[in-house]
């Protein structure tokens, strides 16, 4: 290599804080000694975490061609680290000139069908040098994976035990049965969350669930929610800086998700010891086990194992000291950030 760093641009489609956007922060934390990192993205609620981890960032009004271009002549990236699909799209045109990896965090559902979408993701690939995603469901999903089965690497997500505890001081009072950390967004199906807290109810009034996060269908969410009357049994927390702590104040997490990549949030739910009920789609089912929680296909499978666990308290114990134990299976951050340099070496120094 030269004698200067690296420099990686993480190219975001959002300014927003969510999965994806941990994932960057955490290979930034650990590797800025060997690159430097800088993000481009709108403005947003992003800034006030890039401003409190000290990340170099270029605004930028559209995620466009035209835009990311005058960003590649002014500041001459080496890499461009695109998180999504949308932002590998708009990164391909430029792989004659800058090394473009594409990220991929979750597989949407078009990437099963031959679509317009999938084919325009199709010329994307062509074009980058490595595709990165959080689960084999990806690859095994993707309509056209088998034409780029020597770009594709499964590098799954960093994930830190010691990360999550610092942010938790000590235990917490059970102030919730459910809890849900995720973007209000249709991905996520709220509605679903929201049924099944309902069927709840019917046999314990007083149940209680926080919702932790914020997105575009909240006000339709939360309307939902007054017409089945749990206004008194849910709360929508917003967004929030610390949502660990909510889910350290919580027995169970719950994820109701139609789609998903890897599934980052229930890690750190098994690390605070809560037994993940969740979907089964993605990589959910890699990481909860029927050990730890379940990863169920109907919404009986979800309404059945949550009473198993707020009914029964030593079945609830088992689980919650084998959702701890899965997180200390899982704990990779050392073995990731390693991976992940050795990708943006191999790809830096290679002759454009």
């Amino acid at each position: 290599m030269q004698n200067r760093k690296p420099r990686v641009f993480f190219v975001m489609s959002t300014n927003d804080y969510s999965g994806a956007e941990a994932v960057n922060f955490s290979i930034i934390k650990n590797l800025r000694d060997k690159y430097d990192f800088c993000w481009v993205s709108r403005e947003g609620k992003i800034n006030e975490r890039l401003r409190e981890e000290n990340i170099e960032w270029i605004k930028i009004n559209k995620l466009s061609i035209k835009e990311l271009r005058s960003v590649i002549r002014k500041y001459k990236p080496d890499i461009l680290h695109a998180t999504d699909y949308t932002a590998s799209v708009i990164c391909a045109p430029f792989y004659k000139k800058v090394h473009v990896i594409s990220h991929l965090h979750n597989n949407s559902p078009w990437i099963r069908k031959k679509c317009a979408y999938s084919y325009l993701y199709k010329y994307a690939a062509k074009r980058v040098d490595k595709i990165l995603v959080v689960s084999n469901s990806i690859i095994d999903e993707y309509v056209f994976a088998d034409c780029f089965m020597d770009k594709m690497i499964n590098v799954g997500n960093p994930v830190s035990r010691r990360d999550i505890l610092m942010k938790v001081d000590g235990c917490r009072n059970k102030k919730f049965d459910i809890c849900c950390v995720a973007r209000i967004a249709p991905q996520k199906n709220p509605k679903r969350f929201l049924d099944i807290v309902f069927e709840l109810k019917k046999n314990n009034d007083s149940i209680k669930a926080v919702w932790v996060g914020k997105g575009e269908i909240e006000a339709e969410v939360k309307k939902y929610a007054s017409e089945l009357g749990l206004d008194g049994n849910v709360l929508f927390a917003g967004y929030q800086k610390n949502p660990w702590s909510y889910m350290a104040e919580s027995k169970i997490f719950m994820l109701t998700s139609d789609y998903e990549g890897y599934g980052l949030v229930a890690f750190e739910a098994m690390t605070l010891g809560l037994p993940c009920v969740v979907s089964r789609v993605g990589g959910l089912p890699g990481i909860v086990t029927d050990n730890c929680g379940k990863a169920c296909g109907s919404k009986e499978e979800f309404i059945k194992e949550c009473q198993c666990l707020l009914n029964n308290e030593s079945y609830y114990s088992k689980k919650s000291q084998e959702a701890i134990m899965q997180s200390v299976k899982l704990d990779n951050i050392g073995k990731y950030n390693e991976r992940v340099s050795d990708i943006y070496k191999e790809i830096y120094e290679k002759q454009k």
